[in-house]
Order: C-alpha cells, then structure tokens, then sequence
C-alpha cells in the first residue's frame, strides 16, 4: 500500500476510532467495582467527543471533496460526514438522559453503554457504505446490538397479575384501583406473598358489580378452607399470617371479557417478607430473613 492509499484511508478514522476505543472500555469495565459505571459512561463520552473532532479534521482535511476507498465499499463525502456529527450528538445525549434511569431501575450496566457504541459504528458504516455489502454489515451491527439493548433487564420478572398460578410468589403491588403487572419473586428469596387458590365467581355475566363488603365475604368464603390446608394453620387464630386477594375490576366485571377471576394470596400481618414457601408450614416458625 502506497503511502498516498494509507492517507487517503484515513477518511475512515473516526470508525477504526470508535471501534477500537469501544473495545479498550468493555474490557475496563469487566474489571471496574464502580456501580455507578463512571469509567463506562465517561469513557463512551469521550469516545463520542473524540469521535466528532476526527470527523471534522477528516472534513479539513479532505476540503469537501468526495473519495471512494476500501475497493469501492466506502464513500467519505461531506453529508455523511453531517450525518455522523448528529450521530455523535444523538448518542452522547442518550448516554446523559439514560444514566438516571437506568440507575433508578437497577439497569446500569456496562453492556449499555459498549452496546450503545457498536450501534453507533454500525450507523457510521451504514452511512459511508458504498455497496451493499458494506450497507449490510452496518445495518447488521446496528441491529443486532438494538436486540440486545431490548434484552437488558434480563432478571425483570414482572408478569400480568392474571397469570399468578398456586404457588406462585411475588411483591404486593401498591394501592391502586387497577393492577395490570405483578413483580414475581422465587420463592427462595424474599417476597411479600404467595398465592394459595384461584377461582371463579359463579355470578353470570349480567350481574352488577359487588360493593366491597360483598367481596369480603365471598372471597373469604373461598379463601380461608384454601388456606387452612395449604398453610396448615387456623386463619382466625394465626398470628403472622393473613388474607389477601386480587379481585375483577368494575370495567373488567362489565367489560365483554366478563372477568370474574379471583387470586388469594397469603401475606405477614407486619406486612414484612417472607423466605421459602408457606405451603405446609404448619405450627413451624416463619422464615423471615435470608437463610
């Protein structure tokens, strides 16, 4: 390669750039203690600065003018060179805007932040890319790393409250009038509740919503045999456990759905957590902290 070819490929620095910075800060970041990921999250900012500057030298450099390298499979022109630049704006905002709330949601991770980068190079390839081929591999880098960032909170296990099965133990939702997603929880740590019966009001599908003392009632009526002999304790005279359900709401009652599905669950009467399973507990104590 003459040394006028090696001049002329370096239209395409602000990409080995990124690549290779990108690289150096997932490797850093295996080894950083820092939950807050400063080496991440200020090294991608800088690697995004970095990168605008080299874009703006390369457009210097190049005075305007419009070369096609790499055998034909990479055009360095001005508008891609624009283009990049609100890439790089783009992208360093999303790190600044993103940081609070991923920490807020326990998301701040360092894949983020690698994976954000490999999204921006792939924009980068895809808009000098002049084939196909070249058009592909960016458009595949972008993807794929997007599919990832979809997967991100891997551990989540929120799922719909009408999906509880027996068994089944999760965190008590908030107050709220309606209730559309339960955290669920493995037994095994600590949750607030666990669901001892499902069932289903008989009232057929023109009947009236139930005043709340209505569903009191009923839902005891249903739920206490259920609990005597999953818990294996007598309900009105335990002291550490209670009663709690999940109940149809008015527009779900009346909906064309017609919902009349009920959930029970058993919760601490201090409202504190559990550890392990209810089921058959019996006289034995509680296990309220980790084992």
């Amino acid at each position: 390669m003459s040394s006028m070819e090696f001049l002329s490929h370096l239209r395409a620095l602000p990409e080995m750039w990124v690549l290779l910075a990108t690289c150096v800060v997932m490797i850093l970041d295996l080894y950083s203690r820092d939950e807050q990921r400063r080496v991440a999250f200020y090294g991608a900012q800088a690697i995004v600065g970095v990168a605008f500057l080299l874009t703006l030298y390369v457009v210097y450099e190049s005075e305007g003018t419009r070369q096609i390298i790499f055998n034909g499979m990479y055009v360095s022109d001005v508008l891609g060179h624009l283009l990049k630049l609100v890439c790089y704006v783009a992208t360093s905002a999303a790190l600044v805007y993103s940081h609070q709330y991923l920490a807020d949601r326990g998301l701040l991770r360092g894949e983020f932040v690698t994976l954000l980068l490999f999204s921006l190079l792939g924009m980068m390839v895809m808009i000098s890319a002049a084939s196909f081929l070249t058009l592909f591999v960016g458009l595949e880098l972008m993807s794929l790393c997007l599919y990832a960032l979809v997967a991100l909170n891997r551990d989540s296990l929120t799922g719909a409250a009408d999906a509880l099965q027996v068994g089944d133990c999760f965190d008590r939702p908030e107050e709220t009038d309606s209730i559309t997603e339960i955290q669920h929880r493995p037994c095994s740590t600590a949750h607030d509740a666990e669901v001892i019966h499902n069932f289903t009001s008989p009232e057929g599908p023109d009947a009236p919503y139930p005043v709340i003392s209505g569903f009191d009632d009923f839902v005891l009526e249903n739920c206490v045999p259920v609990f005597e002999s999953y818990v294996g304790r007598d309900w009105e005279t335990d002291t550490d456990l209670n009663i709690g359900w999940l109940a149809p709401t008015l527009s779900g009652w009346t909906g064309d759905d017609h919902d009349r599905g009920f959930t029970c669950y058993v919760f601490r009467l201090d409202e504190g957590k559990l550890y392990g399973s209810v089921k058959n507990v019996g006289a034995s104590p509680l296990v309220t902290q980790s084992p």
